[in-house]
Order: C-alpha cells, then structure tokens, then sequence
C-alpha cells in the first residue's frame, strides 16, 4: 500500500527502553515503512528488517535529531505534554527539533487486534499526525514544549 502524503521531511525514531537497551525497529521494518509511507524519514539507517537492540548513548544520538518520537506501549501514560528539559534528563541530549511524541496505550486501543488486518488506519493516523493534526484510530500526539 502506498500513501498519496507527500514527503514532509517529518523526522521520525520509534523505540522502547527494556533492560538498559533501546529495541528499535529497523529501517526495513514495518514502522519504518509506514513512517515513509506517511510521508515522514524514519531516522534509523541500516538494512534491518527487524528490531534492532541500541544501548542508551546510541539512541540518543539519532534521537537528538527527531521531529516525532513513537512511543507503542501498555504503559498508561497520563501526560498531555512534556517538557523539553524533562526530555533533556531523561536522554542527555537536547533534543531540539522535537515537537512531539506519537503515542499508542495498547491496553486502551485495538492495535495489536487491528492494525495489522487494518494497516490503512495506522497510515491515516501517521498521515495525519505528522501533517500537525490528530489521529483517530490508534495514537494520540503529546506535544513537547
């Protein structure tokens, strides 16, 4: 499937933090793809089609870069927004470009149910994310300010 967003030039880096690693989908990924799909550059660089492990540093560097961080988590995250010096202590970087965290509570949406039978409404709501408006189907955006 192929999205008719046009290139945006939205930077984008996906991944979760477990056990002192990043696991972060590689640029081959399904993630990846969709993000490109929408229109937006994934800004992970290799050949990997899979989820690649990255230690803290590492992350930080492509992370410092990013527009958009997508956060996929069963986590329960009240935030409705975040502030860029939170971010800063969290990842020792400043990360200046960000505007944003595209974020899925998978205890409180059908992503795993529906997302693959349905890719469509996960595009519609990357499309829509990252064109500065508000997903509908899987993920809310908390703004970085």
């Amino acid at each position: 499937m192929k999205a008719t967003a046009k290139k945006n030039g939205v930077k984008v880096i996906a991944g979760e933090y477990y056990d002192g690693f990043w696991s972060v989908p590689g640029s081959s990924s399904y993630v990846a793809i969709m993000v490109e799909d929408a229109g937006g550059e994934y800004l992970v660089k290799n050949s990997a089609p899979s989820t690649i492990q990255m230690n803290k540093e590492a992350f930080a560097e492509l992370f410092k870069n990013a527009q958009y961080w997508r956060k996929l988590t069963p986590m329960n995250w009240k935030a409705q927004s975040l502030r860029k010096e939170d971010v800063e202590a969290e990842f020792a970087v400043f990360p200046v470009h960000l505007k944003g965290i595209l974020y899925c509570d998978v205890n409180k949406t059908s992503y795993f149910e529906q997302a693959l039978l349905h890719p469509d409404l996960e595009l519609q709501d990357l499309i829509t994310e990252l064109s500065g408006g508000e997903g509908k189907n899987f993920y809310r955006l908390i703004p970085v300010d």
